[in-house]
């Protein structure tokens, strides 16, 4: 029986492809070493040392334009919008020497760091990359945004300095000359993050900027929050390209066979080829079939791939709706979770309470007492204007709800004497000469307050998952309010 003879390339073409993945496994599991090629090309990356030569190079941090678009969107230092067809993020801190190096500003630190980092203008082959990344910012062909990363630890009043230099339109100035062999001596060793120094770094950049106008900056603290946010940024990009290169457990696994099943799925193939050429003697282009088949089929080219692009996808969705992910293993063990327990307020509410309910007892328990306000008031308005005259005194967040909420009235609150924070329980103060407690049903019942004139709106409000704040005017109460944190 004669078979039809199949189209030469494509059996050919799946061989190539075969052998180019089972080579490239068998490389990245270690069972073929390739040497480093010897070459007389200079190249612009750090040498590592000779113990870190030794252990396996990591792999490279990769991130998506998704992630790189949504840290851009942050309040930063930036030129440029986010679409740019060239975006570039420096991390960096004005203190580090390697940051220095970069900056092409320093000459003698980059001989002293390495032959292959001398500049080009010092007879060397370096290109520093931030000077040709200011100028295509310059040119408007990229944009830019720059985040303050606590490297060498000495570069917090530099950072500042380059805030308060990038709102007068100045950065790239007071960048160069803090990025020069003599800003690397002024934040390394007169300042060194000292705010009782400001003055000095503030003539020390006069070149660029007036020195009165930055020492004013510099002392008004305006940008001392910015650096944690920076700092706090970069750790997060830094925790999702970590969680996007670590390997799961079941990875682990998956690679370790895998090496293996490659020499089974080119055996299989030979092995098929031999049997079916050699031993029944079918023609070549049927036995290539066949063996082109098992080597397809055997090939565990998914196994190696599957869990990091799972992990590459799953932690990088994660972080664009702010789940951060530790790593590949925490990810993995998702899957094995049967409760979740979570911080209710901030986390899955607001944090920001807002008062819902006033109820007041129908006699008020005060008579001819006088408001500031002239107009007629309810109860439930005196209740309000009670609670919040004492709140107002309290830092505690339900205060903040209840002062809107007076607010939204248009009530004048009264004078406070005596305020105590009773921790835990609520507050008491004396208001115009009346003895003022509000807080929860414990302080009531230690207080023998009776609570049965508002007992049933006061379960209903419980029951609703409110918060409650029960007022009481010289031991009677007289009224309770509801606040809740929306979720």
């Amino acid at each position: 029986m004669e078979h039809p003879k199949p189209f030469l390339t494509t059996p050919i073409a799946i061989i190539a492809g075969c052998s180019l993945i089972a080579v490239s496994v068998l490389i990245s599991g270690g069972i073929i070493k390739i040497g480093p090629k010897a070459t007389n090309t200079t190249t612009n990356t750090v040498q590592p040392s000779p113990a870190a030569q030794q252990q396996q190079a990591p792999q490279q941090p990769q991130a998506t334009i998704e992630q790189v678009k949504d840290v851009f969107a942050k309040s930063l230092i930036k030129f440029g919008d986010a679409n740019k067809k060239l975006i570039v993020i420096e991390a960096a801190d004005p203190s580090c020497p390697f940051c220095h190096v970069a900056a092409g500003k320093n000459p003698s630190l980059n001989k002293e760091i390495g032959s292959r980092f001398t500049l080009v203008s010092d007879g060397g082959t370096y290109v520093a990359p931030v000077p040709e990344i200011a100028r295509l910012v310059k040119e408007g062909k990229a944009s830019f945004a720059w985040i303050y990363t606590p490297g060498h630890g000495n570069g917090e009043m530099g950072t500042k300095a380059m805030y308060c230099a990038f709102e007068k339109g100045k950065f790239w100035e007071v960048h160069d000359l803090l990025m020069n062999s003599k800003g690397y001596d002024v934040l390394n060793t007169a300042v060194k993050n000292d705010k009782s120094k400001s003055g000095e770094i503030a003539d020390f950049l006069k070149e660029a900027i007036d020195p009165a106008a930055m020492k004013a900056c510099l002392d008004s603290g305006k940008y001392d929050g910015k650096l944690a946010e920076d700092t706090a940024l970069a750790q997060i990009v830094k925790l999702v390209e970590t969680a996007q290169n670590s390997k799961a457990p079941g990875q682990q696994i998956a690679d370790k066979f895998a090496q293996y099943l490659v020499i089974v799925a080119v055996g299989g193939g030979l092995l098929t080829f031999a049997i079916w050429f050699f031993i029944i003697g079918q023609p070549l282009m049927f036995a290539l079939t066949f063996a082109i088949s098992t080597v397809v089929i055997a090939c565990p080219d998914a196994l190696g791939l599957a869990t990091p692009t799972a992990v590459a996808v799953g932690t990088g969705l994660g972080a664009k709706h702010n789940i951060l992910i530790k790593d590949a293993s925490t990810l993995e063990q998702v899957s094995k979770i049967q409760a979740v327990v979570l911080d209710k307020t901030g986390t899955l509410t607001d944090g920001k309470p807002v008062l819902t309910d006033t109820v007041s007892v129908r006699e008020f328990p005060i008579s001819n007492f006088q408001f500031p306000m002239k107009n007629q008031m309810t109860n439930e308005q005196k209740n309000l204007w009670f609670i919040a005259t004492v709140e107002k005194s309290s830092s505690h967040p339900l205060s903040k709800a209840v002062l809107e909420e007076a607010e939204k009235e248009n009530l004048i609150l009264g004078k406070v004497e005596g305020f105590k924070n009773l921790a835990g329980h609520g507050v008491e103060a004396t208001v115009e000469g009346k003895y003022v407690l509000v807080g929860t049903l414990k302080l009531m019942s230690d207080r023998n307050v009776d609570i049965k004139p508002l007992q049933k709106e006061i379960d209903r409000l419980l029951t609703e998952g409110k918060t409650i704040m029960i007022l009481a005017i010289d031991g009677k109460i007289a009224g309770v309010a509801g606040a809740t944190d929306p979720i």
